[in-house]
């Protein structure tokens, strides 16, 4: 494959992502208004030049006749409630554990001392269990909220 120019490359990350969530490439037609593009033949035009250099095969007559050469393959990643994933807090986070933590430390002073926020690795991200996290932050998470927390899931035993 010859090297992409940068937008060339934009348009095979555009298609590699749409069969990624959909399964099958999309057609010209829909491919025109992913590029925000007026018209088919812009579309055509990416599409035969990705061809030219090697990085697409298109099948003439076929609606989704678009084929990725080296399609990069999707990894599959099985998580359940207690897998440990990496979570990096937000102060909106911090804030509501630390007011959580207050709640309890009234109800239950001998059990609850000083609030300590959680140990981070120097990356600023703390580990803790899938289900943990949902149930003590997932009340934060909401459409148009404060982000509360930007997640890592290691593909890899760390």
């Amino acid at each position: 494959m010859m090297k992409l120019t940068i937008r060339q490359q934009e348009v095979l990350n555009l298609l590699i992502e749409y069969q990624r969530a959909h399964g099958f490439p999309p057609t010209t037609y829909e491919l025109t208004g992913m590029l925000g593009c007026r018209s088919p033949n812009a579309a055509a035009t990416h599409l035969k030049a990705l061809e030219k250099k090697g990085a697409i095969k298109i099948t003439r007559g076929v609606s989704r006749g678009i084929s990725i050469v080296n399609f990069p393959p999707q990894r599959e990643l099985v998580i359940n409630l207690n897998s440990l994933v990496k979570v990096k807090l937000s102060d909106v986070a911090l804030v509501f554990l630390e007011r959580q933590h207050e709640e309890n430390r009234i109800r239950h002073p001998s059990i609850f001392g000083e609030f300590e926020p959680p140990s981070q690795d120097e990356d600023g991200f703390t580990k803790m269990t899938l289900w943990s996290l949902m149930s003590e932050l997932g009340q934060l998470c909401y459409c148009g909220g404060e982000v509360p927390f930007e997640l890592k899931i290691p593909l890899e035993d760390e």
